[in-house]
């Protein structure tokens, strides 16, 4: 149980950090501002889900489709919950060496389009 807490806090450090340097502090701030509301609007099945197919993706190459459907759900649901699932998957494919740093930029910034930095954050 310790453990698995721990890795799910190191990926939110790290999900945080990465958000940082991207959209900067002030989105972060509203974007992963959490409160017992927002937690409990929280679709835990769907988002974890996503993680898996994206995982599934990532690990058989399929990465163009793992963007396509990254994006899309972005479009149309817009959570801390997909911003952070994205950010996570990111850098497992930067890690893994299936994306370059500019796809995953200009990715980014595609989904940074539905997180505008003036807006409260989705719930």
């Amino acid at each position: 149980m310790f453990k698995h807490d721990y890795l799910e806090e190191q990926i939110e450090v790290m999900a945080k950090t990465l958000a940082a340097v991207l959209f900067g502090s002030s989105a972060l701030k509203k974007i992963f501002k959490k409160s017992d509301e927002e937690n409990e609007a929280t679709d835990p099945i769907n988002d974890r889900l996503l993680e898996l197919t994206l995982d599934k993706f990532l690990a058989n190459d399929a990465v163009d489709k793992a963007r396509e459907l990254l994006i899309s759900t972005v479009k149309v649901s817009r959570s801390a919950g997909h911003l952070k699932i994205a950010l996570e998957f990111y850098n497992k494919a930067l890690e893994q060496g299936k994306l370059s740093k500019q796809e995953v930029e200009a990715d980014l910034a595609e989904i940074r389009k539905h997180y505008p930095a003036d807006e409260e954050p989705p719930g």
